[in-house]
């Protein structure tokens, strides 16, 4: 995970140490960064759920949720049979990612 420095008045910003498991004090009191589809996996284990549920590349897998980047925007859908079911567009990927985590009911 490379970190990256939050924009300055971006909403929805979150801590990324703050919410991945097994992080000390130290690490939870860095600047603030944006969260990440990198971020995901361990997100979504944490809570006790499959990470497979969710591509993170874009790949239409079967029943899965997707986060891909495509040129007009970042976008989160479910995928079933090779169709795009759901489909919501963001302007980031912190965005993109909370939609994925809203769509799995885990809220960081």
């Amino acid at each position: 995970m490379r970190p990256r420095t939050a924009v300055a008045g971006t909403h929805g910003c979150v801590r990324r140490a703050a919410y991945l498991p097994n992080t000390t004090a130290a690490q939870r009191a860095v600047c603030p960064v944006m969260l990440s589809r990198e971020d995901l996996p361990a997100l979504i284990t944490a809570a006790g759920k499959d990470s497979g549920i969710v591509s993170l590349y874009g790949a239409h897998d079967n029943d899965t949720f997707v986060i891909d980047n495509r040129p007009a925007a970042w976008v989160v859908f479910y995928s079933e049979r090779g169709g795009e079911f759901d489909l919501r567009r963001h302007a980031s990927e912190e965005a993109a990612c909370l939609d994925v985590l809203a769509r799995l009911d885990i809220h960081p």
